[in-house]
C-alpha cells in the first residue's frame, strides 16, 4: 500500500504492536525518509520501544511532552531504545540518549566516589574490579 497523500504511517513491531507516526516524523528517519509505504514492519524492534520512538517525535514539538518523555526514560534501561534509534536513523534521539547516559554515568560515579571515602574501601573496590575483569572478562561489582 503506497501513498504520498497520507499524513500518518503505521509502524509494526516484532510483537505485533502497531504505532502511528506522522509523515513528517518518517522524513526524519534516515532509513525511511524516502518511503512511500504507509505500513512498515520492524522485525527487530519491540512495541514498547517503537512507541517510545513515536513519543520522541511528539516530544520534539511540545515542551511538556519533552519533559514527560525525559521523566519516562529516567528509570529505563535505554539500550534497546538506543539500538532501535540507531537502526532507524533517529539522530536526534541518539544524541539525546548519549547525553542522557553520560549524565547518568556521572551520577553513578559520584555515588561510587562518596562510598569510597577510605583507602581501605578504595583498595577493596579495586580488588573486586580486578578480580571481576580477570574472571571471564565479566565486569560486575556490588557496592553496598
Amino acid at each position: 500500500m503506497s501513498s504520498f497523500s497520507t499524513s500518518h504511517h503505521t509502524l509494526k513491531s516484532n510483537d505485533g504492536r502497531e504505532v502511528l507516526i506522522s509523515t513528517r516524523a518518517i522524513q526524519q528517519l534516515t532509513t525511511l525518509n524516502n518511503s512511500t509505504e504507509t505500513y512498515i514492519h520492524f522485525p527487530n524492534i519491540n512495541g514498547a520501544t517503537l512507541q517510545l520512538i513515536a513519543e520522541w517525535f511528539e516530544a520534539q514539538e511540545d515542551t511538556q511532552k519533552f519533559i514527560d518523555f525525559s521523566e519516562k526514560i529516567k528509570g529505563l534501561d535505554v539500550y534497546d531504545l538506543l539500538i532501535a534509534a540507531n537502526s532507524m536513523g533517529v539522530k536526534t534521539l541518539i544524541d539525546y540518549l548519549f547525553n542522557f547516559m553520560i549524565k547518568k554515568a556521572v551520577v553513578v560515579s559520584e555515588v561510587v566516589s562518596e562510598k569510597m571515602k577510605t583507602d581501605e574501601d578504595k583498595d577493596a573496590i579495586e580488588r573486586a574490579i580486578h578480580e571481576s575483569i580477570n574472571n571471564d572478562n565479566q565486569f560486575s561489582v556490588d557496592i553496598i
